[in-house]
């Protein structure tokens, strides 16, 4: 799991592009979503090393998973669109000490309906976080 810091300021730099897809705290919460398309994000911490020998200067490289939502049933072309504006939004984001390397092309889930009530399409961040101890 990605340090607090990490999930806290994507989850507010999501929640600034509610003209894109309505972002959902989903974290031990129930989706209430009150538009369409709305999204949601999970993070995968990979690795934390230290930045050099006997310092305490600290590298965490991660995965953030941004999850956009459209109802099942209308087609595809929302969500990726959504989607593709979050990406294209974050590549080259730095933001003082997090910065997205990488975000992959959109994919939508398995057969692309989730639980019968929407169909998702999923972006995957790569991150790196810097901190001092």
């Amino acid at each position: 799991m990605s340090r607090w810091h990490v999930r806290d300021l994507i989850k507010k730099e999501l929640a600034t592009l509610g003209a894109i897809a309505e972002f959902i705290d989903t974290g031990n919460t129930t989706a209430k979503p009150t538009q369409i398309p709305w999204m949601t994000v999970e993070f995968y911490a990979n690795s934390t090393l230290p930045e050099c020998y006997g310092g305490s200067h600290m590298r965490e490289e991660g995965t953030i998973e941004l999850n956009v939502f459209t109802d099942a049933g209308t087609g595809e072309a929302a969500a990726f669109q959504a989607a593709e504006a979050v990406a294209d939004h974050f590549k080259n984001w730095v933001q003082a000490d997090i910065e997205i390397e990488k975000a992959d092309p959109p994919a939508d889930f398995g057969s692309g309906d989730s639980e019968g009530r929407y169909f998702g399409v999923i972006i995957t961040f790569d991150y790196v976080y810097r901190y001092q101890l």
